[in-house]
């Protein structure tokens, strides 16, 4: 099995996995890995504050991915 699908298998169910196999991964990889970090951990859902010039909160708005999909 592969050190991507093996840390994506990691990510979903568990057991964990020893992330030094990423050192080894071409950068194409890597940026799956570092993707799946980003969603399994919520980054595509973020949402953060907005403010009037009061300082009163005014709503949110939508955060992008911390680290997003790769094209």
């Amino acid at each position: 099995m592969s050190s991507v699908v093996r840390i994506a298998v990691s990510l979903l169910v568990g057991p964990a996995v020893d992330l030094s196999e990423a050192t080894t991964l071409d950068r194409r990889n890597l940026a799956l890995v570092l993707a799946a970090i980003a969603h399994a951990a919520g980054s595509h859902e973020d949402a953060d504050l907005r403010y009037d010039g009061q300082g009163n909160p005014t709503g949110t708005v939508r955060l992008e991915s911390l680290y997003p999909w790769p094209a």
